[in-house]
């Protein structure tokens, strides 16, 4: 796990949690997309816009832009790849997850299925930080 991307998600925790709490989430790639977001929104709004308005931020991934390859048919491993903000990316950031074909055996499922809702945004904010802990750059 990159150290950077691990201390961008201890500050943004709490946050988190209270935004998971409100909000079911229906896939993997919303989860990390709310997550990044979150994580970075502090670094892009640091960052000063180009002629054009755009704003680019090296080193942080484009929550906006997320690649799934999945490989698998009722389980498997779902591969995502995230371009570093910035007008040509040569960095890309990976995140694996593993699914399974029910709520035993898949995270996400599972999640969905518990009636209680702190339970919920817990296991949610667990399963945002596994999928960061994952991350790798390319």
């Amino acid at each position: 796990m990159i150290e950077e991307m691990a201390q961008r998600f201890t500050e943004i925790e709490e946050d988190l949690y209270m935004l998971l709490k409100c909000n079911n989430f229906g896939s993997y790639k919303d989860l990390l997309r709310i997550t990044l977001e979150r994580m970075n929104i502090k670094e892009i709004n640091k960052a000063k816009p180009d002629w054009f308005g755009e704003v680019y931020c090296e080193g942080v991934p484009d929550y906006r832009t997320i690649y799934e390859i999945d490989d698998g048919y009722y389980q498997g491993t779902l591969l995502f790849v995230v371009p570093e903000l910035d007008y040509q990316p040569c960095n890309y950031f990976t995140f694996k997850v593993e699914y399974g074909s029910c709520a035993w055996c898949d995270t996400l499922q599972g999640i969905q299925d518990c009636k209680d809702e702190t339970e919920k945004a817990q296991d949610y904010k667990t399963l945002c930080m596994h999928m960061i802990q994952s991350c790798k750059i390319v």
